[in-house]
């Protein structure tokens, strides 16, 4: 009776200890990007992904949009729905087309307008970097945002256009998604504040795996 006891009395103590071992364990958390002066966009990572959402595409917008950012390393091994997103891009990006003059600052702060391969209405950039790209014939020449030459830019391939937009009647738009290039709205220019929209070089980021770099220029 004795033994059985005392066989008893181990097999608690050691589920009690089993049980505080896993209690102990750490709850990991998803660490979220911090945004401090945008109010048009958030973000936030999960394991190796990055899941970006724009709340303000463009002013008085009741549309929002979510695009979820995965490595090229571990594409294969990713299993997501693709309706939960409107557009999944493959990181670091190699090829972009931007749409608004808005969005080359950022660039050229990351160093990353060689990136660039298209832009509509190049006569509008000032960009002293960006006009020799331009002149080099590195940055072509895609008509205007609102009638984007689709054939060319399907020719570029790009791997993401970033959109501007005043509503969400682009057609061109529609029809590069029809295509499989991603169209992601940026919506920098709907801001209320100079830092707001400063800010914005943090929705570039993480599409060339440059978060860190983009900290630098925002001040806190």
């Amino acid at each position: 009776m004795r033994n059985i006891l005392l066989v008893f009395a181990f097999l608690l103590v050691a589920c009690k200890t089993e049980k505080k071992k896993k209690e102990a364990l750490p709850i990991s958390k998803n660490p979220v990007f911090e945004i401090n002066h945008a109010k048009g966009f958030s973000m936030e990572k999960t394991g190796d992904l990055t899941v970006l959402k724009i709340s303000s595409p463009w002013p008085n917008s009741e549309s929002s949009f979510s695009y979820v950012l995965i490595p090229k390393s571990k594409m294969a091994m990713m299993t997501l729905n693709v309706e939960d997103y409107d557009a999944i891009i493959a990181t670091p990006v190699d090829n972009i087309v931007v749409t608004s003059t808005t969005h080359i600052p950022a660039l050229e702060a990351l160093g990353i307008l060689d990136k660039l391969s298209g832009f509509p209405d190049t006569q509008y950039i000032s960009s002293e970097k960006a006009r020799r790209l331009i002149d080099d014939g590195k940055i072509k020449e895609l008509g205007n945002n609102e009638a984007l030459n689709t054939e060319m830019v399907i020719e570029l391939n790009p791997e993401v256009v970033v959109g501007f937009s005043i509503n969400s009647e682009n057609k061109a738009y529609k029809t590069l998604q029809r295509s499989n290039i991603p169209v992601v709205y940026n919506g920098d220019w709907t801001e209320e504040t100079p830092l707001g929209k400063a800010e914005w070089i943090k929705f570039f980021a993480p599409f060339f795996g440059l978060e860190e770099q983009s900290k630098a220029h925002i001040m806190k």
